[in-house]
């Protein structure tokens, strides 16, 4: 009997029959690698029945005889892991039913995929459905049978999914049970009296499932290079486990040789003592039992080697692929390392030119500064000689249009020269000059007496003054105009100037226009490049994590390996899980206990802790730190 078959039919002898008090039927009840009767209380009522006699078995029927039982008797009818070796598994369920009293379940086993395993037939595998055509099967020949569960079980650490089905027998006013085995183990298209349709559906078996997801392991490998190294591992490993399993097998073949000698042992000492010869015939039996068990593991090993030098020539093959897509990939990095190099050197082409552009936009800057500081200074100054220029052109005017004599001349000279006093204008010191020469003239002397002729000369006189000066104003107007000329000639000097620094200004905001598009570029530059070291960094990190997980797992196959070795794969299936598990905490490789504490969903549905990683827990990022 296989672990998962063992451990639902546990499941199913507490849930659906009171031990202590029950009456339990078991169809092939032969002890194989262990059987349910360890699981019954000493005080259970167990009934096991089979085709031979053996260890286990209380009653042996002929094929399609009745059962030596009384009807309606027994609180749960079993078959595990019988139906498929059973050529006509639909009579032997009305049999069972009939065994059943009203209220009591009937239960089956059997197996949903694997490999050939005769004993001595291997006619059967049961589908989702199955249940529900053997209930309607029960009801058609008269008994009232309903189908109170139904479903299709994960393997555990061998290769079986079970389909198991629990039955009623009617008719009772007993409720029917609702704590049901499927919620305390892991499976799928699951079928109760209570749901019209199935729960947690799959139209693929575990098998199809698990090839897919290896496919999709494989496909989201390629083109990683470190991946190939890994393959090349495996196919290694796979090698070594093939030796292995050659070398199992010819402790097998030794084995079989072993028991051969054993069972001519056995029938020569039976001829030889008629007292012995019941006791002989139990051994036979046994020995018959396992020399068929180990031919069926001997074809079982021998199909594990092919499917290993299938999966190697397939890995094999993908090692190729993988090499002509590492060639590939190579070119393509080699062309990566030469681009992020340009860039490089880009960049520092770049900021070269930024920090020339930067320097020289500095030095216009100041320029600038320089320029418009003078510029400023030169216009002040030209305001300021335009308005002495136009103060001296109008002083010029008004002394031109002094007229009368010399005191009438004095007098407005007088005036003038208050007025501008007050405006402080630049021709004061002009009209108090021309005030006190013509005053002069015209005073005359109170020692001498005024002549007539004397006075016409001093008229002369201040007429010829008076001409000197016009001569001189005239002078001034000329120089103001020459000064007014070279006004303007500053001017366009200053114009010319404001261009040249608009000029300068707009060469700059040039540069300053470079110099952005050049940060930006480089910004981009810099983005791009950390885009690729991330990619890069996340690519490694990746193939890290491949690698802890791949060693993980060659570390836990070399455990399982030890753990199944020699007389531990003799011991029954719960023991050798136990052993298993202490053997992994032992290495510090797993702690089951630490897992199911840790993650209270997997405790719930009571799944096995390693199954629940190494199929689920590993992808989704799940981890126990075994030594914290």
């Amino acid at each position: 009997m296989h672990d998962s078959a063992y451990r639902i039919g546990e499941l199913v002898m507490r849930t659906y029959s009171d031990l202590a008090n029950a009456k339990v039927l078991e169809i092939g009840s032969l002890n194989i690698n262990g059987c349910l009767r360890d699981v019954a209380a000493p005080t259970t009522n167990y009934v096991g029945l089979d085709f031979k006699q053996g260890p286990s078995v209380d009653m042996v029927v002929a094929p399609g005889d009745d059962y030596p039982v009384e009807n309606g008797s027994f609180d749960l009818v079993m078959a595990s892991s019988v139906f498929e070796h059973d050529p006509r598994f639909w009579d032997t369920f009305l049999q069972m039913c009939r065994a059943a009293r009203r209220g009591g379940h009937i239960y089956i086993n059997a197996p949903a995929n694997g490999t050939v395993h005769r004993y001595p037939l291997d006619c059967w595998r049961f589908y989702p459905d199955a249940g529900m055509a053997l209930a309607d099967y029960a009801r058609l020949h008269g008994l009232e049978i309903d189908l109170v569960e139904s479903f299709t079980g994960q393997r555990h650490s061998d290769v079986w999914n079970d389909f198991v089905a629990i039955f009623r027998k009617g008719p009772t006013a007993d409720p029917l049970n609702t704590a049901f085995v499927y919620q305390r183990y892991p499976c799928s298209n699951v079928r109760t009296w209570q749901s019209a349709s199935l729960i947690n559906p799959s139209q693929s078996t575990e098998d199809m499932l698990l090839l897919n997801r290896l496919q999709q392991q494989v496909a989201a490998t390629e083109g990683d290079a470190a991946t190939i190294d890994s393959l090349k591992s495996q196919v290694g490993q796979l090698e070594q486990a093939l030796n292995e399993e050659r070398q199992q097998q010819q402790s097998r073949d030794d084995d079989m040789q072993r028991l051969s000698a054993a069972l001519i042992e056995a029938q020569q000492i039976s001829a030889r003592s008629d007292a012995d010869k019941s006791d002989l015939i139990d051994q036979s039996a046994v020995l018959r039992s396992h020399l068929a068990q180990r031919q069926e593991e001997v074809a079982q090993a021998w199909l594990r080697v092919r499917e290993l030098q299938s999966e190697r020539d397939g890995l094999l093959a993908e090692v190729k692929q993988l090499d002509a897509s590492q060639s590939k990939m190579s070119g393509k990095l080699i062309e990566a390392e030469k681009w992020v190099f340009d860039l490089a050197a880009q960049r520092r082409t770049l900021e070269n030119r930024l920090q020339i552009v930067d320097s020289a936009l500095t030095e216009a800057q100041r320029c600038i500064a320089n320029l418009k500081r003078d510029g400023d200074t030169r216009e002040r100054q030209l305001n300021d000689h335009r308005e002495v220029t136009r103060a001296y052109a109008a002083g010029a005017a008004r002394v031109q249009k002094l007229a009368g004599n010399a005191q009438q001349i004095a007098a407005q000279a007088h005036d003038l020269h208050l007025e501008w006093r007050e405006k402080n204008h630049p021709l004061t010191d002009l009209a108090a000059f021309l005030r006190d020469t013509v005053a002069s003239e015209a005073v005359p002397s109170h020692d001498s007496p005024v002549r007539a002729g004397e006075s016409s000369v001093d008229s002369a006189a201040l007429v010829a003054s008076k001409a000197a000066l016009h001569s001189d104003v005239e002078k001034l107007v000329a120089r103001l105009a020459d000064q007014e000329k070279a006004l303007f000639d500053e001017q366009a000097r200053v114009s010319q100037l404001n261009e040249t620094i608009s000029a300068l200004r707009a060469e700059a905001l040039g540069y300053h226009a470079k110099a952005s598009a050049a940060l930006e570029q480089l910004e981009v530059l810099r983005s791009e490049h950390g885009q690729q070291a991330r990619r890069l960094r996340a690519a490694e990190d990746k193939a890290a994590k491949k690698d802890s997980d791949l060693m993980w797992m060659r570390r836990l196959f070399q455990l399982i390996e030890y753990a199944n070795a020699g007389w531990r794969g003799l011991v029954p299936p719960a023991l050798r899980r136990f052993l298993l598990a202490r053997t992994l905490q032992r290495k510090q490789h797993f702690d089951g206990q630490a897992y199911l504490e840790k993650y209270a969903d997997v405790a719930a549905a009571g799944m096995d802790p390693l199954r629940h990683y190494v199929n689920h827990g590993m992808a989704e990022g799940r981890f126990v730190d075994i030594n914290g």
